[in-house]
């Protein structure tokens, strides 16, 4: 639990700005995307998205052992994604 506790100040005193534009783009694709029923393109675009961001604080404000690990688990997600988009049900 202490390990938590001083875990947890890292992250919150940080700060985080989100473009419009990029809000707005994610919400009109998304909703193409689910308009479509490309369910599985509309999750990878948010996936993508989420990434994006996290890119953004990670490199701003973390180490580079933090940014390694961000590639590696990152990658293999989106690596995951892909295969799960080309494989049918």
């Amino acid at each position: 639990m202490e390990a938590f506790k001083s875990f947890l100040p890292v992250f919150l005193d940080k700060q985080l700005s989100i473009p419009a534009w990029e809000l707005l783009v994610l919400v009109a694709i998304g909703s193409v995307c689910l308009l479509f029923r490309a369910t599985k393109v509309g999750l990878l675009l948010t996936y993508i998205f989420v990434m994006h961001l996290t890119w953004n604080f990670v490199r701003l404000n973390l180490s580079l052992t933090s940014l390694l690990s961000y590639f590696i688990l990152g990658g293999l997600v989106l690596a995951m994604g892909f295969i799960s988009l080309i494989h049918d049900d």
